[in-house]
Parts: structure tokens; sequence; C-alpha cells
């Protein structure tokens, strides 16, 4: 079965924020809402992540700015790219970050922080659910445009990704 959310496992979140503060309360906030959820702190652990097990998460939740070669928007960006079925929420304390990750990277949700917990769930849980036209079973319903890539070929092509964006 290649959808976002399998009847037979709770979905699956992965938080990626480099404040431990705010990735615990994600995570906490996303476990209360019946998520399971997979925390790290940088985007390029999150390309890891994805690569040992894509076919398992179900939503990226990622900050916009985190140190490192690789960020928020350039992690949204190479999912795009790489898993277009796959629905990414970008949060920040920058509102003009969140508008440059609305329009460029065509991100399903954005989340001011701070945040409200009954937000981030109601966003995490609207972001999870197909659109009418995919409930058939089609896998891509994460973002504008996506198409039912296969999960393996997207392990093959992080698995590239996490090994250049060092």
């Amino acid at each position: 079965m290649d959808t976002a959310i399998r009847a037979d496992r709770p979905a699956h979140a992965l938080v990626v924020d480099d404040d431990d503060l705010v990735r615990t309360l994600a995570t906490r906030v996303l476990e209360l809402a019946g998520l399971r959820v997979t925390a790290v702190a940088d985007a390029r652990d999150a390309l890891v992540r994805l690569t040992a097990g894509p076919a398992d998460v179900d939503l990226v939740l990622t900050d916009v700015e985190m140190p490192g070669a690789l960020d928020g928007l350039a992690l949204a960006a190479d999912l795009g790219t790489l898993a277009p079925w796959l629905p990414v929420i970008v949060m920040s304390s920058s509102d003009e970050a969140l508008g440059r990750a609305r329009i460029l990277l065509g991100v399903v949700g954005v989340l001011a922080k701070p945040f409200a917990p009954q937000v981030l769930a109601e966003l995490a849980w609207s972001a999870l659910k197909p659109p009418a036209s995919a409930r058939g079973g089609h896998a891509g319903f994460g973002r504008p445009g996506a198409t039912g890539a296969s999960r393996s070929a997207l392990g093959r092509t992080v698995a590239g990704c996490a090994t250049v964006a060092t």
C-alpha cells in the first residue's frame, strides 16, 4: 500500500528543529494528537533518517532557520524534488522566512513561532488528510502537483544527497 497514511499504523511525523525546547514541545503535541514522532536537531540528520526509512514517514515538520550547510528551506526544497508526495510544514519566528517558504517551496503549511499546541495538531492532521481527488489510494497528495513517486527511489536519491550535504 503506497499511501501517505496507512491503516495498520499511526501516522509518523519527522520533527526537525535545532532548538531543544521547540523540538520537545512539537514532539509532545504531535504525540498527544496521536502521531508517532521522530525528532532530529538538523536537516542533514533528517535526510539521513529519511534514507533509513522513507516509507515510514508521513509528514515533515521543520524549522526554517537552522545552523549548518542545510537549513529548513533547503530541506523543504530537496523534499519537494525528491519526495513530492511527502507533506512538509515549515515553522519559524520570522515572517519573512515563512513567506519565502510558502511562495517558493509549495509547502503544505506554515507555522509561526510561538504557536499554540492546538494549532500545530490541527495543521498536522490537515496536512495528512488527502484531498478528495486523492482518496482512492493515490500517494501524491503531499504537495500541489505531487506524483506518486516511488519511496524506494527516494531512499536511493536521499542517500546521495545526504553524503553531499555535509
